[in-house]
């Protein structure tokens, strides 16, 4: 995540704090496996820049949605935008979406291997069944 980036999610971090509260506060974010690099980096950055204490609780799988639904505390969540704008229209999460991430997929080979095609769904689909192994994060 971009230096940029993080100090405007910390920014919009700050905003749910009240303004009048005296000394640290402690903000409760649930947020799924998908955004842990770039909510540690957020939470880092927003502490060091308030003083305030973040705890980040990051759920694996339907665990998140599960903390959320039967109404966890927590003071931000996150999760795919449309999943946040149904949570917002169901009323269990309130406010406004702001997108501070975005993931891509990659592929890797060994060097010295040839490249895959890749080109096409059905291109990738053979290159899948033809390799001797694969790994996926």
């Amino acid at each position: 995540m971009r230096t940029s980036d993080v100090a405007a999610v910390a920014l919009a971090v700050m905003s749910v704090l009240s303004p009048g509260a005296a000394g640290a506060a402690e903000l409760t974010v649930l947020a799924g496996m998908g955004v842990v690099s770039g909510v540690r980096d957020v939470a880092l950055a927003f502490e060091r820049a308030t003083g305030h204490k973040v705890i980040v609780s990051f759920e694996a799988g339907p665990s998140l949605m599960q903390k959320v639904t039967s109404n966890a505390p927590a003071d931000l969540v996150t999760h795919y935008p449309e999943v946040i704008d149904d949570l917002i229209k169901q009323g269990r999460v309130v406010g406004s979406r702001v997108d501070f991430a975005r993931a891509g997929v990659g592929i890797a080979v060994k060097a010295g291997a040839p490249k895959p095609d890749i080109s096409t769904p059905e291109a990738f689909r053979r290159a899948m069944l033809a390799a001797k192994s694969i790994a996926y994060s």
